[in-house]
């Protein structure tokens, strides 16, 4: 059952202090930093792809863990039908954990779109197949202090139940989705089917986000409806973008027993072209508190190095990785 499902997931934060455990990397494997297919569904013609790979080394008291982890996903618009609106996007998420076998975790996401750009409603796509959800691409923040792993932890307060589905559990979301874009205001919605162990949930979500200036302001909720149950999820957030300094915070709001509340705020700053330097602190259900320093070097033609370092109530987390985003 549904709810069920999500009691685990809360349970685990209590654990953050040994944060190794499968069921915690595997409940939170959503937190893989999402491609927001929405801010550019259009792409014409041709292929668009984004994506990254990367491994991280985290260790903490003598233990460690070693992952690797990417994505891949694309927009083809292929000419012979793109003429009429037509196109294909989709991608795939994938981790596994190289101290352990069997752990391997793949989601994937395919949907048949139809854009009309220029219409009355401004640039707007459906999507019909098995599509992201809106509010993964529109309000959610990257993975925490930029380790994949505890990033995976925290996703259990910030990512959509459509994802973890997905990923964690193999359970492929049909649906359909609608995006639009009319001047500073971009939203989508969309209704997933997820046949599980516990029966078919519904979920249905929105967000949106709205740029004036230097600011965005995001908001995004979540509605599911399991068998005899159901549970509302929500979240709000501002970011600010003032060149080389950005920031953000976002309020996230879980539903008892399902998904807890959380607090995070986060503060990057670009010290020359290939250097940032960041800070985050999340508060999840006001009984853990994270705060992370991270920084990040950018080498040519997208590698990049990542080192951090990572407060958990006390027990002190250092991440390496290494990794190359196209």
């Amino acid at each position: 059952m549904l709810i069920a499902i999500k009691k685990i997931m809360l349970l685990e934060v209590t654990i953050m202090n040994t944060p190794f455990k499968k069921t915690a990397i595997l409940m939170a494997t959503c937190a893989l930093p999402a491609v927001t297919l929405a801010s550019s569904p259009f792409s014409g013609p041709n292929v668009e792809t984004r994506g990254f790979v990367e491994l991280e080394h985290l260790n903490t008291d003598g233990s460690t863990e070693n992952v690797i982890a990417g994505e891949l996903f694309f927009n083809w618009s292929p000419s012979a039908i793109s003429s009429y609106g037509l196109g294909v996007t989709g991608g795939l998420e994938a981790l596994t954990r190289l101290d352990s076998s069997g752990d391997d975790y793949v989601g994937l996401w395919l949907a048949l779109t139809y854009s009309m750009s220029g219409s009355a409603y401004g640039q707007s796509m459906l999507s019909f197949g098995f599509p992201t959800a809106p509010i993964d691409d529109y309000a959610s923040t990257g993975a925490f202090n930029d380790s994949v792993l505890l990033g995976l932890e925290t996703s259990i307060a910030t990512g959509s139940y459509v994802r973890f589905a997905n990923i964690a559990e193999s359970e492929r979301a049909f649906g359909v989705r609608y995006d639009t874009t009319s001047g500073p205001l971009s939203y989508g919605v969309s209704w997933h089917r997820i046949s599980s162990d516990f029966g078919d949930v519904d979920a249905f979500s929105g967000a949106a986000r709205y740029t004036v200036g230097t600011l965005t302001y995001a908001g995004g909720i979540e509605h599911l409806n399991g068998p005899g149950d159901s549970a509302t999820l929500a979240r709000v957030g501002v970011e600010a973008d003032y060149d080389p300094l950005r920031a953000h915070l976002y309020l996230f709001k879980g539903d008892s027993g399902v998904s807890p509340d959380a607090v995070e705020v986060g503060v990057f700053y670009d010290v020359m072209a290939n250097l940032t330097i960041g800070a985050t602190y999340m508060d999840i259900d006001d009984s853990v508190d994270l705060l992370g320093i991270t920084a990040k070097y950018n080498i040519a033609n997208g590698g990049y190095v990542q080192a951090g370092i990572t407060d958990v109530d006390s027990d002190t987390f250092f991440d390496l990785s290494v990794g190359y985003r196209f």
